[in-house]
């Protein structure tokens, strides 16, 4: 194969023209495997979304949880990924797989893998921290004179925000 820089422009032992286009890659299964799975990552999310979207569905509250805790996880896994497991997608085979798989679990609507990960794994935790620490917290708010937002109960109500939006567009319209 034949590399895509001279090796006068590369300087580092990971750069494909320093040992040749993908000499060491993993096996895999998968063609164009970066791109699949980018692909994957970030557009399956979207194309969910749109699809409810364009479908009038209104979100529910683990929609909204699944989705916010998919791009968390995602932005995490993309940092993690950049930082530290960089090794992994060049010498481990069937890395991109794994990750393929792991990101379709998260969000596809029959598991929500994601809305999982909050509501076994993640709330038992936050919950336990949130009832050691919350009143401290207002306590120093309240002695530093910062604006305390007050809370009338533990629930939170939603609000259907598809059915306002729905409303303004009726408005513009009739008009």
């Amino acid at each position: 194969l034949k590399p895509l820089l001279p090796k006068s422009l590369c300087r580092f032992p990971v750069c494909p023209a320093y040992r040749g286009v993908n000499r060491n890659m993993p096996l895999s299964i998968l063609p164009f495997p970066h791109t699949v799975t980018a692909l994957v990552q970030f557009g399956y999310p979207v194309a969910l979304y749109m699809q409810k979207v364009k479908d009038s569905a209104p979100l529910t509250d683990t929609d909204y949880v699944n989705y916010t805790l998919y791009f968390v996880i995602s932005a995490l896994w993309a940092f993690l990924e950049s930082t530290f497991l960089w090794i992994l997608v060049d010498y481990f085979p069937f890395f991109l797989e794994l990750k393929l798989l792991f990101f379709l679990w998260l969000m596809n609507p029959e598991y929500k893998g994601a809305a999982f990960f909050w509501y076994q794994l993640l709330q038992p935790l936050h919950k336990k921290l949130d009832d050691q620490y919350y009143e401290p917290i207002m306590g120093a708010m309240l002695k530093a004179k910062l604006p305390v937002v007050e809370t009338t109960s533990n629930e939170v109500e939603s609000s259907d925000k598809e059915e306002v939006i729905r409303q303004q567009l009726e408005k513009k319209g009739s008009k």
